[in-house]
C-alpha cells in the first residue's frame, strides 16, 4: 500500500490528493517478519473472523481468552484490520473491548484511524461511520485525516470529522484554498460551513523573495528552493515541485497540501534555514549549504 508507505515521510498526504506529494525523508523501513511471534491458531480465527466482518467469530475468540491488541504481522492490530475493511460492527466490539484507537504498526507507521480514512480497500460509505467511531474513542490523526477525505472527495467523512471539533483554523483555511483552487464544490461548502475562511497570503517584496532560493540540507537530502513567476517554489528530496505560500515573511504554506508548514530563520539579508512541519507534527530542520 504505497498511500500509506509513505505516512512516516515529511508530507504525509496520500497519493489520491491533489498534491499526492511527498519531501524528505524516506518510509521507514519495514521490521523484518521474524519482528512479531508466529500468532496462535486461536488468534488466527480472530484474524480470519475480524476480515470476514465476522461479529460472532470475534466475540468467540475473545471469549475464548485472545487479546483484543493481539499483535499480527509487523505488529498490526485486529481492529486496524477491520478499520481498512470498514466493518463497523467489528470496530464498535473492539472498542468497547478495549481496543487502542492509537497502536501503529512497524510498516507503514499508520493508525487504525489512518487505515478508516485512507483504506488500501475499496472505499465504501462505511468507512466513514468507522472515522467516527474512532474519534469518538479520542483517536489521533484527525489532521491527516481531514486530508484524506478532502484528497478522495469524500465529503461524508469530511463531515464527520470537522463535527468531531478541534481542527486548527490555519489547517481549515489552507484546506478550503486547496478544494476551491480544485473545484470541489462540496468540500468547499463543508468546509464553509464549519467556519472555514481563506487564509490571507503575505505580500513580499522582489528583494524579500530573493532571501530564499538556494540549496538547503537536513542531514538525509537536499531541498532546492528558487523563483519562478514570483513565486518560491521548493523541491525536496527530488521530489515534485511545491509551490510555498506566503503567510509571513517567515512562515509559508505549502498550496495543495493544508498542513504542511515551512517557516525560516533569517539573519540579516539571508536565510539560514528552513523547518518544515508535516500535518503530524513531525519537523525536520533543512540548512543552507553554503558553497
Amino acid at each position: 500500500m504505497a498511500t500509506l508507505a509513505a505516512a512516516a515521510s515529511l508530507v504525509t498526504i496520500p497519493s489520491h490528493s491533489a498534491a499526492g506529494a511527498q519531501a524528505a525523508s524516506p518510509p521507514p523501513k519495514p521490521a523484518p517478519a521474524s519482528a512479531t511471534l508466529a500468532p496462535s491458531p486461536q488468534a488466527e480465527a480472530y484474524l480470519d473472523a475480524v476480515r470476514k466482518g465476522d461479529v460472532a467469530g470475534v466475540e468467540k475468540a475473545l471469549a475464548a481468552g485472545v487479546a483484543v491488541d493481539t499483535p499480527f504481522r509487523y505488529n498490526r492490530t485486529a481492529l486496524s484490520f477491520a478499520a481498512d475493511r470498514g466493518h463497523v460492527y467489528v470496530v464498535r466490539l473492539l472498542l468497547a473491548k478495549g481496543a487502542n484507537p492509537d497502536a501503529t504498526d512497524s510498516f507503514y507507521n499508520q493508525s487504525s484511524l489512518g487505515w478508516a480514512s485512507s483504506p488500501a480497500q475499496t472505499r465504501r460509505p462505511e468507512h466513514a461511520e468507522v472515522v467516527k467511531l474512532l474519534l469518538e474513542k479520542g483517536a489521533k490523526g484527525k489532521e491527516r485525516a481531514l486530508s484524506a477525505a478532502i484528497g478522495a472527495d469524500d465529503v461524508a467523512m469530511l463531515q464527520v470529522i470537522l463535527s468531531s471539533g478541534g481542527l486548527p483554523p490555519p489547517l481549515l483555511g489552507d484546506s478550503l484554498a486547496a478544494a476551491k483552487k480544485d473545484g470541489k464544490t462540496e468540500i468547499v461548502a463543508a468546509l464553509e460551513k464549519a467556519g472555514a475562511v481563506m487564509p490571507v497570503v503575505a505580500t513580499l517584496t522582489p528583494a524579500q523573495l530573493a532571501r530564499y532560493p538556494g540549496a538547503y540540507n537536513n542531514g538525509r537530502e537536499e531541498a532546492v528552493l528558487s523563483l519562478k513567476d514570483g513565486a518560491l517554489i521548493g523541491v525536496f528530496g527530488g521530489n515534485q515541485p511545491l509551490t510555498l505560500s506566503p503567510r509571513s515573511e517567515t512562515s509559508f504554506a505549502v498550496e495543495s497540501i493544508p498542513g504542511l508548514a515551512v517557516t525560516f530563520a533569517i539573519e540579516g539579508d539571508q536565510v539560514t534555514s528552513l523547518n518544515v512541519v508535516n500535518q503530524a507534527g513531525t519537523p525536520s530542520v533543512y540548512k543552507r549549504v553554503v558553497k
